[in-house]
């Protein structure tokens, strides 16, 4: 039951060490609040009985989706350059990627790394 602000404390510490981190906002109709592009209201969406896991599947699906999208950016993007503590400019492009997710987001992160290469690990907190 959180919202896109709910992990900015433990996302700023992981960031203070050193990791570059992507959090990924889905607007699928599975958090409990979120806004589009333009500012409206996103509802959570609630699958009927008979349909759940088709419903359920079909969002895991294009959320795997994005987060292959956001890992192909920072494998191919700019953001290969880090900066360093001494503000030294360093290039890696072997950094090492970990999955990080709660709840439905725990069950897209073990998902995910079951379909993508090179995931170093994975943090499912409070999985489906």
């Amino acid at each position: 039951g959180g919202i896109r602000t709910t992990y900015s404390s433990l996302v700023t510490e992981m960031v203070s060490h050193g990791l570059a981190v992507a959090c990924l906002e889905h607007r699928d109709g599975t958090a409990g609040l979120t806004r589009d592009g333009m500012g409206r209201s996103v509802t959570y969406q609630q699958p009927t009985p008979n349909n759940e896991f088709n419903f359920r599947n079909a969002q895991l699906m294009l959320r795997t989706k994005e987060m292959a999208a956001v890992l192909e950016y920072l494998r191919k993007g700019t953001c290969r350059r880090v900066i360093s503590g001494d503000g030294e400019t360093l290039i890696n492009a072997a950094l090492p990627v970990y999955a990080v997710g709660h709840s439905m987001g725990a069950a897209t992160a073990i998902y995910f790394a079951e379909t993508e290469e090179n995931i170093a690990s994975v943090c499912a907190l409070d999985p489906w």
